[in-house]
C-alpha cells in the first residue's frame, strides 16, 4: 500500500510549468455567491448518476438521495443551507476529504496502467453542484 501512495502521490504533484498571465483581470466575473435555491438543489440531485462507485457517506446512498422524495431533498437542502451559513467552517469532514482509489487497466503489472479516481460524499457534490446557467448573475 505504502508503494501505491509514494506513486499516486508523484503522479499528482503539481509541477506546473506553463506560463501564467501576471497582469489583472479587467473585470469581474458575473459569479452568484448567494446559496443555491431549493430548485437548483433539486437539479443537483437529479443529476446523481446511480449505482457508480461508493461515495464516503456514511448512510446516504446516491439511491436514497434520489429516492428521497420532497422530504428528503428538502432535508439535505435545509442542512446545506446551514452549512453555507456557517461559510463552510464547520462543514462535515466527510465534505472535505476525498478517497482516491486505483481502477486498472491493462497490464496490472505496470503501475501507469492504474488510473486513479476520486471518491468524495455524494451530498458534499450536491452541495457543490450547481447548474453551469446558474452561475451567472442574473
Amino acid at each position: 500500500m505504502a508503494e501505491w501512495t509514494r506513486y499516486f502521490k508523484e503522479l499528482l504533484k503539481n509541477n506546473n510549468t506553463c506560463a501564467t498571465s501576471s497582469r489583472p483581470a479587467t473585470a469581474d466575473l458575473p459569479i452568484r455567491s448567494d446559496p443555491p435555491t431549493l430548485e437548483e438543489r433539486i437539479k443537483a440531485i437529479k443529476g446523481i448518476k446511480r449505482k457508480t462507485f461508493s461515495s464516503l457517506d456514511n448512510g446516504i446512498s446516491r439511491e436514497a438521495l434520489k429516492d428521497g422524495a420532497e422530504e428528503m431533498t428538502t432535508y439535505i437542502h435545509a442542512f446545506c443551507e446551514e452549512v453555507y451559513a456557517k461559510k463552510i467552517g464547520n462543514a462535515p469532514s466527510q465534505w472535505i476529504t476525498n478517497l482516491i482509489e486505483q481502477l486498472p487497466k491493462g497490464d496490472l503489472s505496470l503501475k501507469k496502467n492504474h488510473r486513479g479516481i476520486t471518491l468524495m460524499s455524494v451530498v458534499a457534490k450536491v452541495y457543490n453542484r450547481r447548474s453551469p446557467w446558474a452561475w451567472r448573475s442574473a
